[in-house]
This record gives structure tokens, sequence and C-alpha cells, in this order.
């Protein structure tokens, strides 16, 4: 460009008035950056092309992460998530967003978005904060395993492993116990004996009838039968009481837990024996011997009681003299004739004769009368049947 054109000059050497205005213009610019910087154009009305400041806009901005750098001084305007001068430092841990200056809210160690605060949950938690675990039978990231654990097996919500209840074992919890151990795995040995059932998650022997103890090892106490020994016998009048399943073994004479007596007409043990007892004998429920009535012995009561004896069983003596009979009921006394009394001790009194006494003598003269017949024994002078007539 010739010189004359790029200035303005005119042909007398003097700058055109326009090229003059424009050229005072630029100068009046260049003072104003000199106060003003951050500035660029003709008449210094643009800011600085993006990533540049300060005078003549030929300084860089400085801001990483695509913070917005201001044209005038290059301060930086951070992005959320990041901060100081340059915008090269991410927000500490717990806080997020503009200036850094937000606090997170995540729990259970969730990780807080340094740009947004949104919460990354870790393994078993969920929800907006992560504050929520996971739904049963449910683990993992985002609660989005299903659990396997069986019989009881409380799931693990991070990792799923099982945590079996006392009693069972396995990586599923799906095996029992067997019948020799029991708690946590089964790791404990039972101290059962005598074929006691082990609870597989205490231990506690459950013994089978007949036996209690810590271990089963102890029969049952007079008294008590049944599992542990838990029941109370019912046996009265001496039964012995069967410790496995609480039945009695009843003393002769008695059946129905030995309550109750042998029926009529039996006897023994269990009542099993049949009276033979005759003539109306009681019958012992012990042993069945016969207790005879009145008037009768023998094993079955069926002999009559022997002369001279008298009562139950015979056993009692007769006591009658001058008797025809002694009675084998009640030892009564049939006197002869001419005797009465109880026992027959007493003759009958004078004037009377006979069979218990009751017939009248008829003898005269003083003539002795037999007490047995009534015959008249006269006095000398006398003679006749009643010694009535004179010799």
């Amino acid at each position: 460009m010739e010189r004359s054109k790029m200035y303005g000059r005119m042909s007398s050497g003097l700058l055109r008035p326009q090229l003059w205005q424009e050229q005072r213009t630029v100068s009046s610019c260049r003072r104003f950056l000199l106060v003003h910087t951050g500035w660029q154009g003709a008449i210094c009305d643009q800011p600085c092309d993006d990533g540049f400041f300060g005078y003549e806009c030929a300084i860089p901005c400085r801001c990483q992460h695509d913070g917005l750098c201001s044209h005038i001084d290059g301060r930086c305007i951070c992005p959320p998530g990041f901060t100081d001068m340059i915008c090269s430092q991410r927000c500490d841990t717990g806080f997020y967003g503009f200036d850094c200056l937000q606090v997170c809210r995540c729990q259970n160690g969730g990780d807080c978005n340094f740009v947004t605060g949104i919460c990354t949950c870790k393994p078993g938690w969920i929800g907006v904060t992560c504050s929520t675990g996971c739904p049963e039978r449910t683990y993992g990231d985002g609660c989005r395993e299903l659990c396997r654990c069986q019989n009881g097996g409380i799931c693990d919500k991070v990792t799923g492993s099982c945590n079996c209840p006392l009693g069972s074992q396995g990586d599923l919890c799906e095996t029992p116990c067997d019948k020799f151990h029991f708690g946590l795995q089964c790791s404990q040995v039972c101290n059962c004996q005598n074929n006691a059932t082990c609870d597989p998650t205490t231990g506690e022997c459950m013994c089978i009838a007949g036996l209690h103890g810590p271990a089963c090892d102890e029969p049952c106490s007079v008294g008590s039968f049944g599992p542990d020994c838990a029941f109370e016998c019912q046996c009265e009048n001496g039964g012995e009481c069967d410790t496995v399943t609480g039945a009695c073994t009843c003393p002769p004479g008695w059946i129905e837990n030995c309550l109750t007596p042998c029926p009529e007409g039996q006897f023994g043990q269990d009542c099993v024996g049949i009276c033979r007892c005759a003539n109306g004998g009681l019958c012992d429920r012990f042993d069945g011997r016969c207790t005879c009535p009145a008037g009768w012995h023998g094993r079955t009561c069926d002999a009559q009681c022997l002369d001279g004896m008298y009562g139950p069983n015979c056993e009692k003596h007769c006591r009658c003299q001058n008797a025809i009979t002694c009675s084998r009921f009640d030892g009564t006394c049939t006197c002869e004739p001419g005797w009465q009394g109880t026992f027959c001790t007493l003759p009958c009194l004078e004037g009377t004769w006979g069979s218990g006494c009751s017939n009248q003598c008829l003898c005269e003269n003083e003539a002795d009368c037999d007490i047995a017949s009534g015959e008249c024994t006269c006095t000398a002078g006398w003679r006749g049947v009643t010694c009535s007539e004179p010799c």
C-alpha cells in the first residue's frame, strides 16, 4: 500500500479529515486498553476470543476442565465439581457442585459424584442417599441379586453369603446337622446317650421314655415315667409304674391303675384267677382263699363241720353236754330229754321232764319222776304208772 494511502495524506502532505478521525479513534482505543484490558476490535468493543484475556487479549487463559475464563483478568469460573484459581482441583471428598459448596448426603460408604452429588451406592444399599439396606432375600450391587439361603439362613446384603442359623450348615445352609452334632455350622458334638435325640440348635438331649438327665443316662425315679421322666405315675395301692409307658403292674387283687378291686369271683395278679368257693364262701381277691360261712370248711367250703365243731370255717368247738346235737352253724345245743340250759348242763326242774323239760310229771305219792322219760319210780306201798294205786 502506498504510504499516502496508508496514512491518508492529501497531495499537499496533510491528512484527509476522515482518516485523521480514524487515527484519532485508534489512539483513543489504545488509551482505553491501558485502563480497561480484555477488549479488542477496531473500536475496542469486542471481548477477547475464548482462551485469551488481558491487554490486547494477548494472555492465554489457564482455566482447566472447561472453566470459563474472564476476558478481562483471566479469572476462572469453574464448572461444578472443580475449584481453585484455574479449576484444576476436584472437590474434596464429601462436597460437590459449584465452588464445591454443596455437602454430599451419601451414607453407608456410597460414592458421591463430585459434579452432581448423585450417590453411587455400595453393594447392599439402595436409595437416593444409600440409606436403605437391600430388601429381604436380595443382595449385591443395586440389590439386584436374589439370595439363595435355605432353612432360615440370613443372606449377607453385600456378598450374598449365608449366615446359617444354629442347626444347619453348608454354603446355602441346605444341610441340617446330623444326630451327633449341633450348633453353629454343626461344629459341636452332642453328648446324648441311650439313643436320645440331640437338639440341633442347642445340643440339649431329648431323652427316650424312661430316662432323664443332661445326657439321658439316668433312669426315672420312683413315681415318674415317660420321655425325660416328665410324667407322674398314677399307680395306687403299691402298684409298680413302668418308667417307659407309665403302665401299672398292680399287686394281686387290684386292676386299673391299682385303684379298682378285683370283680366278685376273681382274684390274684390282674384279677385273672377264678374263685371256686362254694356254699357262699367269700373269696379273697388277693390269693383266692375261701373264707367259709358258718357250718362249712375246706379249701372251697364244700365240707360240713365235723361233730363237735361249728361256726365259720368250723373253727369253734362245741361246748354242749348231755346234748343230742351241736349246731354246726352257731353251736346251739339240742339237749337230750331231761336236760336244759345253753350247754345242756341243767337237769329239768322238779315236776318236769322230757325234751326241753316241757312235760309235766304225773307221778303221785312222792314217787320220783324220771327227767328223761317221765317214768315214775313209786315209793313203798304204791304202784301203777303214776304210783297212784296202793299195793
